[in-house]
């Protein structure tokens, strides 16, 4: 995790291609740092103080009722351990319930309860709030230009895949 945003140094003798991937990896690492100091902060909603983390594993319980714990981790790519001590202090705070899978008593399946419904719709508004400037901005965008944007992203994805495995 990233403390500082680091840049990395550019050389003029670089050629035009790799100059641009050392950018795009520079924005990306400069993102990634960024993120990384705003999931350290908790938010406030209705006197509950949630990381960003719980939150998106809220928002993946609540578009995916009854999602065990694997599935969970797999989603928030995170450990099935992590995922569960989440998911415990998530049940502490009364937002999410466990129950038994009716269908295999090993797995728990995961759903928001009423206590989170009112926390959902402030975390729809702040995101709303927050990304309306972005959205507005990427608008500008043809539709071929985010479908490169895109795929270089994937091919970063897929490339970087090797090296955390």
């Amino acid at each position: 995790m990233f403390d500082i945003i680091v840049r990395l140094p550019y050389n003029n003798t670089m050629s035009n291609a790799s100059l641009s991937a050392f950018q795009i990896l520079d924005t990306l690492m400069s993102i990634n740092a960024k993120l990384n100091l705003i999931d350290k902060h908790p938010r406030v909603y209705r006197d509950i103080k949630i990381f960003p983390s719980q939150i998106r594993a809220i928002v993946i319980i609540r578009h995916s009722p009854g999602i065990n714990i694997t599935n969970l981790a797999g989603s928030l790519n995170i450990s099935k351990a992590s995922a569960s001590e989440m998911v415990t202090r998530l049940v502490e705070t009364g937002l999410v319930t466990k129950t038994k899978d009716a269908d295999n008593t090993k797995e728990v399946a995961l759903n928001i309860t009423e206590k989170c419904q009112p926390l959902c719709r402030d975390i729809d508004a702040e995101h709303s709030r927050m990304f309306k400037d972005l959205k507005s901005s990427l608008r500008e965008f043809y539709e071929t230009d985010s479908d490169i944007v895109v795929r270089v992203l994937q091919k970063i994805d897929f490339y970087l895949e090797k090296f955390v495995t």
